[in-house]
């Protein structure tokens, strides 16, 4: 059997600021982990409050551990406080995107009618030596006012070329 956890007993000062989060959360996630404490200082074991907020009793012992170890901060989803390392680019990248977003492919030496994103992606690591996924490369073209779009195939470029096909259109 587990020990039981809990925070103990809270000053005025925390038990205050503990309830005004509880009153105006970021989000009802946060609501219910200031509810936990709240339930904890109030006596109630981890399983008994894991009852009352429909959570498990496991999940109610990481919450009263975040919160002895980092206070109100502790409470905050994750999710937002660590979002995680953001990739950068060097910064030769991007302007070397927009640069090639702006020209034709083949003036490029590329072999393709239009940009795409995995085309985009290969080119500027052989140009620039850094290695990006298709996604960043939408990233970054949304974050330049780019929008993707898909080419559009027609045979009018051909037909324009065949003097039997303009002449059968011209009649």
């Amino acid at each position: 059997m587990r020990p039981s956890i809990s925070v103990g007993h809270l000053s005025e000062k925390e038990l205050t600021a503990l309830e005004a989060r509880y009153r105006q959360p970021r989000d009802a996630n946060e609501r219910t982990r200031c509810q936990i404490i709240l339930l904890s200082h109030d006596g109630l074991s981890p399983p008994a409050i894991a009852q009352v907020v429909r959570r498990t009793p496991q999940g109610v012992r990481l919450v009263i551990h975040r919160y002895r170890a980092k206070g109100l901060e502790g409470l905050r989803d994750r999710r937002y406080t660590n979002p995680g390392r953001q990739r950068e680019v060097n910064p030769e990248w991007e302007p070397k995107l927009l640069e090639a977003v702006e020209q034709n492919p083949r003036q490029l030496g590329v072999n393709r009618a239009s940009w795409t994103a995995p085309v985009l992606a290969e080119y500027l690591a052989r140009e620039t030596g850094v290695s990006v996924g298709e996604e960043r490369v939408r990233y970054y073209l949304h974050r330049h006012g780019y929008a993707p779009r898909r080419p559009t195939w027609t045979v009018a470029h051909l037909a324009r070329r065949d003097a039997e096909c303009e002449a059968k259109r011209g009649s």
